[in-house]
């Protein structure tokens, strides 16, 4: 890229499109994560934890993830703005982190740096290794790559121990070092030309903090608040509002049961559909079940994922009084609706005062939770 295409964006607090988003809310998310440099148990007391992102680490998900987590979503939120300004991938992705306990180093080039400010900014102790606007002649040019290995030796030159995020969340890969030292960036750390003292996972302790990091994503505060209510409890409701009419099918169709498969399915789909890719983060499953399966013993087998055999439609009689309890869970998400529906074979509307006696079925529940 020559300098003459060099687009630098607006870095103003407007395009962060989060209400909630603060100083104080981006700084507290940087704690959280300088705290799992604490040792755990046996664990030993880690230096730094570093991230790297793009090419660099054969675009490692457990890097975007930690990434993610500390710029509010950065890589899935504005990555198209960011390729509709005629940005390459490479130039978005080109980052790197480390995290300590009393500082935060960045490299990062002078593109992606004015996006990256308004989330970092006001981080204490914060330092950037970033080239000058009229320095950069883009992700392929020989003196811009060795600006980023000088950059990486500076930044882990006091570490003796480093965290490194390597396995997203719901994958099952093994912590492999050689696989490290066959990340680019760690490659070009290892030359002779550079003085760094040889190959990386030699000269560092590195360890694997896959599962602290998916615990990050555990922690609640006003962001995580604002994206549930926005954006996963509407989808959620909507299954919930499909489930619904099945069961207001079922009502006013002339057949005398409700099917439990039927009406469970919109349900069912929306929690599966969603762990496509990923580990299952909590204990809890949707169902929907009839009395008699509605037991206590049955409801805590379900919970601990038990498979209900034989699940029971609801037979529908006049003369009998009857319930059916559901349960929807965001795949994703510690979003979770349950609900009692009592199916009564009279309805009792008032008018004016007076109670009017209906020979029709009818639906009442229970305050909605979370």
């Amino acid at each position: 890229m020559s300098k003459a295409k060099l687009k630098v964006p607006s870095s103003a607090r407007r395009h962060i499109k989060i209400e909630q988003f603060s100083q104080f809310v981006s700084a507290s998310r940087l704690r959280q994560v300088q705290k799992l440099l604490s040792p755990e148990n046996d664990d030993s007391q880690l230096d730094g934890i570093l991230c790297i992102s793009g090419i660099d680490s054969r675009y490692n998900d457990c890097m975007y993830e930690l990434l993610n987590y500390l710029l509010f979503g950065f890589f899935d939120v504005r990555r198209d703005e960011l390729e509709s300004s005629g940005f390459a991938e490479e130039i978005i992705d080109d980052l790197m982190m480390l995290i300590c306990r009393d500082r935060v180093e960045i490299y990062c080039n002078p593109i992606n740096y004015h996006y990256f400010l308004p989330y970092v900014s006001h981080w204490p102790s914060l330092q950037f290794h970033c080239l000058a606007e009229n320095e950069y002649e883009g992700e392929e040019d020989d003196a811009s790559e060795e600006f980023k290995i000088k950059s990486l030796i500076s930044m882990v030159k006091d570490c003796k121990t480093l965290g490194i995020p390597f396995s997203g969340k719901g994958q099952s890969v093994k912590f492999n070092i050689m696989a490290i030292e066959k990340w680019p960036i760690i490659q070009a750390y290892a030359l002779d030309d550079f003085g760094s003292g040889g190959f990386f996972t030699m000269k560092f302790e590195v360890s694997d903090i896959s599962s602290k990091v998916h615990r990050l994503h555990d922690t609640q505060d006003p962001v995580t608040v604002e994206i549930l209510l926005t954006e996963h409890l509407p989808l959620m409701s909507r299954q919930w509002d499909n489930m619904m009419k099945c069961v207001q099918m079922s009502l006013e169709s002339s057949t005398a049961f409700i099917s439990q498969k039927r009406v469970s399915e919109p349900l069912q789909s929306y929690f599966n559909h969603g762990l496509v890719g990923h580990k299952r983060s909590t204990s809890k499953v949707p169902f929907v079940v009839f009395r008699p399966d509605t037991g206590r013993l049955t409801l805590s087998g379900i919970q601990k994922g038990e498979i209900l055999e034989n699940p029971k439609d609801l037979v529908l009689k006049l003369e009998l009084t009857t319930h059916m309890i559901c349960q929807v869970v965001s795949p994703n998400n510690p979003l979770v609706c349950t609900r009692t529906y009592f199916f009564c074979p009279h309805a009792y509307p008032v008018n004016d005062g007076k109670v009017l006696l209906e020979n029709v079925n009818s639906v009442s529940h229970n305050h909605y939770h979370l």
